[in-house]
């Protein structure tokens, strides 16, 4: 038990210095997961090819092509996503900003709806379908602010983690059975 609380508390240290550069460092740090989620894919792919090579030979046939298929994928995402970190920054916001246009859309005829039956309060739909849409426009057309502020949040969301689970941790005594009040 003690060897979990100890595993724990180096899992939030870890999670709260990730976080803090996410915060401090948006770009190196994405660039930093995007050279390590690449290196990955091209090494779990050149794994599996050499696994599914090596393999029983009575399997091999369609099974072997579609892994070789598969590794082949993987390989090209990772060397795009070694090669291209920037594309990944600007590609989540756009996809995100696609679907707040839409959902924007959306709101914008619930809206007219709420006008049409007179619902007196449809101005307040309006607004909100409105800055949903300029959220959307702003995230689909200037990604990168969007891209940074994101990686900046999920920073802010680390750290608090990290410190949150600290202080779980620290009610308890080394046994992880008794609580004590450290406050």
């Amino acid at each position: 038990m003690k060897n979990r609380k100890t595993n724990s508390n180096i899992v939030s240290i870890v999670s709260a210095l990730a976080g803090l550069a996410l915060i401090l460092w948006p770009k190196a740090s994405l660039n930093t997961v995007c050279r390590l989620a690449g290196g990955g894919l091209i090494l779990s792919a050149a794994v599996v090819a050499f696994v599914s090579w090596k393999g029983n030979q009575a399997e091999k046939g369609m099974r072997q092509t579609f892994e070789f298929g598969a590794c082949a994928a993987a390989a090209i995402a990772g060397i795009l996503v070694l090669s291209l970190p920037g594309m990944i920054r600007t590609f989540i916001p756009r996809i995100i900003g696609i679907i707040l246009i839409l959902n924007g859309g959306f709101n914008l005829m619930q809206t007219n709806e709420l006008k049409k039956i007179q619902y007196g309060k449809w101005n307040i739909s309006l607004v909100l379908a409105v800055l949903t849409l300029v959220f959307g426009l702003i995230m689909l057309f200037s990604p990168r602010t969007f891209g940074d502020l994101m990686i900046r949040a999920l920073g802010v969301f680390l750290v608090y983690n990290g410190i949150s689970n600290i202080w779980v941790s620290s009610k308890f005594q080394s046994d992880l059975t008794t609580p004590i009040d450290v406050l």
